[in-house]
């Protein structure tokens, strides 16, 4: 099994802490984000962890080194990383293709396309991708298992086909916490919401995904995007000496409630489009 760690991007929002270093080199604690991350693949069995680099890139290699006990680590350079994290991705695209790729069953389809058959960027040259073949499809409730790292797959559509929202417990200081990482719950610019033949049943998906995230118990809360749990925040508080400022579950029923109430209003808004706003 290989990871692959995008570490190359500016991180020009966590200026200027990130001005003259990486963020992956940032300290949590003691040890920094990257430090944390190699040691947690390298206790889960990955066999190579391979590092996309740009800015700070021989820090980043410093810092990382050859090795981590059995684990191999390996590198690629993206030149053009300031222009978008996705670069990244495609630099290290050997690597993703040549190991397991699991996906949800309903983004099957769209993935083994490379994008053709996406709702709604389908027919987007800019979203289109080289066709991947799925190595696993996963299915609501399967389990995927990294060393001792158990994670849980919850189906919850409607940003895509194939959302998936993902469960763990952690343990740390003898408690056992509840992590939740959101897929996406939103609703982006151009989705039709009404009318959808591509995807009639949209509505209805995203409704179940609500009530999905809605039963969902939560101690840490993260998400696709660090904006989704207000990760830049919690990282100041986490420097200034605040214990623990990713254990959120009311931040994640405030987000969840928003995201719900953008949904109904997008949704009110394309079935009475001549109405107030």
């Amino acid at each position: 099994m290989k990871a692959i760690i995008l570490a190359a991007g500016v991180a020009r929002r966590l200026a200027p802490l990130t001005d003259h270093t990486h963020k992956c080199l940032l300290p949590v604690g003691e040890r920094s984000l990257l430090d944390r991350m190699l040691d947690a693949l390298a206790a889960s069995g990955v066999e190579e962890s391979v590092l996309v680099l740009g800015h700070c890139q021989d820090q980043v290699r410093r810092a990382a080194g050859t090795a981590r006990g059995p684990m191999r680590i390996g590198y690629v350079e993206n030149p053009d990383y300031q222009k978008g994290s996705i670069l990244s991705l495609w630099c290290a695209r050997e690597t993703l293709l040549s190991d397991s790729t699991l996906v949800m069953d309903a983004d099957v389809p769209v993935v083994e396309s490379g994008g053709k058959t996406d709702f709604q960027y389908g027919t987007t040259a800019d979203a289109l991708y080289p066709p991947t073949k799925v190595d696993r499809t996963l299915h609501d409730g399967d389990e995927v298992k990294l060393g001792d790292a158990v994670l849980v797959a919850h189906l919850t559509p409607g940003h895509t086909k194939g959302c998936t929202t993902w469960t763990m417990n952690v343990k740390e200081g003898g408690k056992t916490y509840r992590v939740v990482i959101v897929g996406s719950p939103n609703v982006n610019a151009g989705y039709k919401l009404v009318g959808n033949s591509l995807y009639p049943q949209i509505v209805t998906d995203f409704e179940r995904t609500f009530k999905v995230l809605k039963s969902l118990p939560v101690d840490i809360f993260l998400g696709a995007h660090g904006g989704y749990f207000d990760m830049e925040a919690k990282y100041a508080r986490l420097k200034d000496g605040v214990a623990s400022p990713f254990i959120d579950p009311d931040g994640y029923k405030k987000y969840v409630d928003d995201r719900e109430k953008a949904f109904r209003n997008a949704l009110a808004k394309q079935q009475n489009p001549g109405s107030p706003k």
